[in-house]
């Protein structure tokens, strides 16, 4: 059973709609060269290549709209998943301490730096910075703070 779970999604406006600009490019010659039958250019591509041209940004599109950071913290332990990529978990005894952190901009995604260790963000600039007994760090961006803080503090018995 989960005590808290928070699931963000990317937030690529920017390179979703360069995506969208070239899918419609694309779409519009594909629409062209086979349903019209005007080819483009002196040299047109084969509608073989003229599919790929016009679906390669669409799967591209549906690849980044399925990103998501969901963190999960339970009896056992924080999960977190980086969809579609990425897995992990980090244990109770495995915990040394924890505080929020505003930690500025990392870049989006799982990242390895040197300060906060691995770093899992989706969007924002605020999580929570995990240390752990081995020595290693993690940091696990979060759009609900206090929320996840006092829930990892109900597992490890720190008073709120």
């Amino acid at each position: 059973m989960s005590s808290y779970k928070e699931t963000q999604r990317m937030n690529y406006r920017w390179l979703l709609l360069l995506l969208v600009i070239s899918l419609g490019g694309g779409t519009w010659v594909l629409v062209e060269q086979i349903g019209f039958g005007h080819p483009i250019g002196d040299k047109p591509a084969t509608n073989t290549e003229l599919l790929f041209i016009a679906l390669f940004p669409a799967s591209i599109v549906i690849f980044v709209l399925a990103f998501s950071l969901t963190t999960d913290v339970t009896a056992e332990g924080i999960r977190l998943r980086y969809f579609p990529i990425w897995s992990t978990s980090v244990k109770w005894h495995e915990v040394k301490y924890v505080q929020i952190i505003n930690y500025g901009f990392v870049g989006y995604g799982v990242r390895f730096t040197a300060e906060y260790g691995t770093v899992y963000n989706a969007k924002g600039n605020v999580g929570l910075l995990v240390q752990k007994t081995d020595g290693s760090r993690l940091l696990i961006g979060t759009q609900r703070p206090e929320e996840l803080l006092a829930a990892v503090n109900q597992h490890l018995n720190v008073p709120a």
